[in-house]
């Protein structure tokens, strides 16, 4: 008994076909009924049936795409196409494509049944052929796969080989690319958990992997905790169309870890340009790496394209840093200006996160200038003990994200006096004065506590308490405060709208400003302003 996969988008002629015709008579199962060529593609990957009788037109991946993949894919399965007659010039194509015969619509049954008996005839003839052939199928996917990685692991260890040679070897075994536009797209599974099985994780996403992109003769391989993937086009603008396949794949091998029970993790992934020939795809594996490590800045389940940012990189880099020397962090710190300080800090974070340089090159710039703060502080201040700088280096190298690395160089490059020069009380007491500071030259900004906490690197809970001990007062109250004061003012000195003046003091409408104006001075605003006029 032969197995048959039916498809067609119209659900009668599936059922009419498949319920309608006594397959088994005529030698033949129908084992799977698909709804369009991408379903079919997904079922013939784990179960390689004998026939198929395809549907022309249909959405997503239509009949010539499946004749054209299925024939790369399973080049035994034998192929019968359906076509309407306004879709004649399709079944040419198929023609073409080696399928075994086509059927128009409406369907004559007596025609299809004639036709799936020459065919059994036929297939019953080339029987011990075709098992021979099926037997090594397993194999040459194996063999495909070997030589792809044996390519990717020369390219990462820069390693000659011949090309010639390779290219010979990809051609016996039916691997197709096109020379003309090559790249490498390089990803990696970000665990949010820990998995026991983790070899069964990679096993079953590089089994997804292949499952998605050997479809267009793309062969994802798995090379020391990375996965990678050559891709080829004969169209150069493909490299823009790259970036939205790689979502889609994305998005359902995530999916598949998810149906399989490995929740919590995601797939991050970095995309090399195109090149022209296998000589050049070094250059491409090493964007691939270097895209996939933008993750860095990004954080886990990004794609990231290597050729969205520039290469120019490091001299920009070396422009900030030369923006932000040392000495400027070294003065703040000899006069006591820590909030400053973090402020530059954040700055200086804030135009390097708009470069993403590469990882090394930013842990190099900053313990640089670490080392010039330093040495800058240590003519006045002998006693200060400054993390060592291998200490540091490694410290920093073991940050995860972009965020971690921040918040550890601001820390360390404030601790350098920062607990040196004061006692608790005078420390806090700096701290009172500059967030005091903060809130007069800010009052007009919508602020919240947690706003707060984020700039001066304090947990908002502990930053609240100690306010309160030190001014008796909460931050939210003395920020309420001030804020009436300055209405108070424009109030009395300005023409500006009681509306306005509720916006240029920070509060959120009219109706919340005439409220807390009012509970604050007895007084609505309009009242206060008619009183300072005489």
């Amino acid at each position: 008994m032969y197995k048959l996969v039916i498809v067609d988008d119209e659900f009668i002629i599936r059922d009419g076909l498949t319920n309608g015709i006594d397959w088994a008579t005529i030698g033949f199962e129908v084992v799977y009924t698909a709804i369009n060529g991408k379903d079919a593609i997904h079922f013939m990957e784990q179960n390689i049936p004998d026939v198929l009788l395809t549907d022309v037109k249909m959405p997503l991946m239509d009949g010539i795409e499946l004749l054209e993949s299925a024939k790369k894919m399973f080049p035994n399965v034998r192929t019968v196409i359906l076509s309407g007659y306004d879709s004649f010039e399709y079944a040419q194509k198929a023609i073409k494509l080696g399928v075994f015969g086509y059927v128009l619509k409406p369907v004559d049954e007596n025609e299809l049944i004639e036709l799936f008996y020459n065919l059994r005839t036929e297939m019953e003839s080339d029987s011990p052929a075709l098992l021979k052939q099926n037997s090594n199928q397993d194999k040459l996917r194996s063999n495909r796969s070997e030589l792809i990685s044996h390519l990717v692991e020369n390219l990462l260890n820069c390693t000659k080989f011949s090309t010639e040679k390779f290219k010979k070897k990809l051609s016996e075994l039916g691997v197709s690319l096109n020379e003309e536009n090559m790249g490498i797209l390089a990803y990696e599974c970000d665990f949010f958990e820990s998995y026991a099985s983790s070899e069964m994780v990679i096993e079953l996403i590089l089994n997804e992997s292949r499952k998605y992109w050997e479809r267009y003769d793309f062969y994802p391989v798995y090379i020391g905790g990375c996965f990678y993937m050559i891709y080829s086009s004969r169209e150069a603008v493909f490299e823009k169309k790259i970036f939205t396949q790689t979502a889609c794949f994305k998005e359902e091998l995530e999916q598949s870890l998810f149906d399989a029970g490995i929740e919590n993790v995601r797939i991050s992934i970095g995309i090399g340009m195109l090149y022209h020939g296998i000589e050049e795809l070094s250059k491409s594996l090493k964007e691939a790496r270097s895209a996939l490590d933008k993750k860095f800045y990004f954080g886990n389940g990004s794609i990231t394209n290597f050729g969205d940012f520039k290469t120019q990189e490091m001299n920009l880099l070396n422009d900030i840093f030369a923006e932000f020397p040392g000495k400027l962090f070294s003065d703040l710190l000899i006069k006591n200006e820590f909030h400053l300080c973090r402020l530059q800090l954040k700055k200086m974070f804030d135009k390097i996160y708009s470069v993403l340089p590469d990882f090394e090159s930013l842990c190099l710039k900053c313990i640089q200038q670490y080392m010039n703060v330093v040495s800058a502080l240590e003519s006045s201040h002998p006693s200060i003990k400054p993390t060592p700088m291998d200490v540091l280096f490694n410290t920093l190298r073991k940050c995860t994200f972009f965020h971690d690395f921040t918040r550890l160089y601001q820390n360390s490059i404030i601790s350098l006096l920062e607990h040196d020069t004061h006692s608790k009380e005078e420390k806090e007491h700096i701290f009172i004065t500059n967030l005091k500071q903060y809130i007069c030259e800010n009052y007009n900004k919508r602020t919240s506590l947690q706003d707060l906490s984020s700039v001066f690197y304090m947990n908002p809970s502990y930053m609240s308490t100690l306010f309160k001990q030190k001014t008796g007062s909460t931050i939210i109250d003395y920020l309420q405060q001030i804020r009436i004061e300055k209405a108070k003012t424009l109030l009395k000195e300005s023409h500006y709208t009681i509306n306005e003046i509720a916006q240029k003091t920070g509060f959120t409408d009219y109706r919340h400003f005439g409220c807390v104006f009012k509970k604050e001075m007895g007084t609505t605003p309009y009242n206060y302003r008619l009183k300072s006029l005489f």
